[in-house]
């Protein structure tokens, strides 16, 4: 039987204290007190952001003389065909956001 391990806990802030439209299209607004527990990492797309959710995280990724490949569906893939971007744009926005967001790909839960 598998046993629940705490991997690591991060102070947060909620969002702001008056919902408002946010320009990605959600509503962001307050969030409810509490403790919250990841529920699941896993590899994910989303058809709401399609420039940078087109490469699920983790996944390989190989430069190619001035291409930067990823291999998804099976097969090497062209970045800048399924995402419109520069293979300099991508690198730059994948190792900002990894370090940014520690729980990338996660979905969370509420505890209390």
């Amino acid at each position: 039987m598998a046993s629940k391990v705490v991997v690591a806990e991060y102070s947060a802030e909620g969002g702001p204290e008056k919902p408002f439209m946010a320009p990605d299209g959600h509503e962001a607004g307050p969030t409810d007190a509490g403790e919250y527990v990841i529920a699941y990492c896993a590899k994910h797309r989303s058809r709401r952001y399609p420039q940078w959710s087109s490469i699920p995280w983790g996944s390989p990724l190989k430069r190619e003389g001035d291409r930067v490949l990823v291999f998804l569906d099976g097969r090497w893939q062209d970045v800048f065909k399924l995402t419109g971007a520069s293979p300099d744009a991508v690198e730059s926005y994948h190792s900002t956001e990894s370090r940014r967001s520690p729980t990338s790909g996660c979905s969370t839960t509420s505890g209390t």
